[in-house]
């Protein structure tokens, strides 16, 4: 690929493939490819039946660039055929993705048939948000065919148009393939923190070789034990770290690009890396609070935090491992939490290792269960990063290669 000099910025892209030098062309959308506005059919038939034909109404039947089948129907309105272009253009404006097969097309969505190129574009275009202009002042968000056909595109010949189409083609393969190994993991996790822990009977569904005999049901005080040791002076602003419920302990700057605490962080706690941590911030899926593991990234936490070290002889990443799950972080601390005004979380440092959990009678199998999960974790966030670079690179190159 080379760059071209800054001399015209309207009449080619900054980064082209080799030997293509010639002016794109600047038209409209309407004056390239067909567009077909959709339109509703009568919703008393709409159905179930996978026999019956694929109904696309808006973005909520778009999925990672593809159409996905939600919704059927025995009314045959307006049509887009296999690999067509379909466009949202009923609130929100813009999503787009292709079609696997022939399908309906309702009033909230236009078909396009348009190569892999047309595509790129009209996905760069959703993010530069290009359709606002046309729904400004307007109380529902859409454009009509006339804003469609009208819209204004730089194109360049077909050769160079299926040059970029392929490349970005590969690029949404590759993340393609990260999200949907990043889901299968995540699914595979999810399943075995299900079965990996023992349930009423005392033992797990799925054990590693070499273990047996029933686990035993242990007050968690006697597993962990509260660590208070104020900061004083060791650790700045720099070093605050927050709770996440996605991404685990953070540093607050790196990851809020600012820090929310005051001056004084005297009262504030020192972490240590494999420290466990109870916070009481309640979320949708775990009203009574989080509870995580600090990883490498060591320094100070809220006041308002539990913080906990495994006693000698239990692995703390067991312990995180087991209430990675929030049904059992929600089982183990409903009855002893007390919710107050507000929503807040009035529990005690005593109240909160009052509770029982199960634990494999011997530490080998108690790290090796932490560190099975520890593992999974770190090849989930490997592919997490690969995706998102994945897209910022595709956001990137959409900027470079279109005009």
């Amino acid at each position: 690929m080379t760059k071209r000099d800054a001399k015209d910025e309207k009449k080619a892209p900054k980064l082209r493939f080799k030997g293509f030098t010639d002016d794109w062309e600047h038209g409209h959308l309407g004056d390239i490819v067909k567009i077909v506005m959709g339109q509703s059919p009568s919703s008393i038939n709409y159905t179930d039946n996978l026999e019956d034909h694929i109904l696309v109404q808006g973005n909520a039947d778009l999925e990672n660039g593809h159409v996905v089948p939600r919704v059927w129907t025995k009314q045959v309105t307006k049509t887009a055929d296999k690999d067509d272009i379909i466009l949202s253009v009923r609130a929100p404006v813009g999503d787009v993705g292709i079609t696997n097969y022939p399908i309906v097309i309702g009033r909230g969505v236009a078909a396009i048939k348009g190569n892999k190129f047309i595509y790129q574009l009209l996905d760069k275009m959703n993010q530069d948000s290009f359709w606002r202009k046309y729904s400004t002042g307007s109380t529902f968000e859409s454009i009509n065919s006339n804003d469609l056909k009208k819209a204004e595109i730089f194109h360049p010949n077909e050769p160079e148009q299926e040059k970029i189409g392929k490349l970005f083609q590969s690029l949404d393969h590759a993340i393609y393939l990260h999200e949907e190994k990043q889901e299968q993991l995540e699914q595979l996790k999810k399943a075995l923190l299900q079965k990996m822990f023992a349930d009423k009977t005392g033992y797990p569904e799925i054990r590693f070789k070499g273990f047996n005999g029933s686990w035993k049901i242990i007050k968690l005080g006697k597993i962990l034990k509260i660590y208070n040791e104020k900061n004083k002076t060791k650790f700045g602003k720099e070093d605050v770290l927050a709770v996440s419920d996605e991404f685990g302990c953070v540093n607050q700057i790196k990851f809020h690009g600012r820090s929310f605490a005051g001056d004084d962080l005297s009262k504030y706690k020192i972490v240590d890396s494999n420290d466990i941590i109870y916070t009481k911030s309640p979320l949708k899926e775990k009203p009574y609070g989080i509870i995580k593991i600090v990883g490498d990234e060591t320094g100070i936490v809220s006041p308002l935090y539990i913080v906990n070290k495994a006693r000698e002889g239990i692995s703390p990443h067991y312990i995180y491992s087991y209430f990675d799950i929030p049904f059992r972080t929600n089982y183990y601390l409903a009855p002893l939490v007390r919710k107050g005004a507000k929503n807040t979380m009035n529990i005690s440092n005593e109240e909160w290792l009052s509770g029982n959990i199960p634990v494999p009678i011997t530490y080998n199998e108690q790290h090796k269960i932490g560190k099975f999960f520890q593992i999974l974790d770190h090849t989930i966030t490997f592919h997490a990063q690969k995706l998102e670079y994945l897209k910022q690179l595709k956001r990137a190159l959409l900027q470079q290669m279109f005009i």
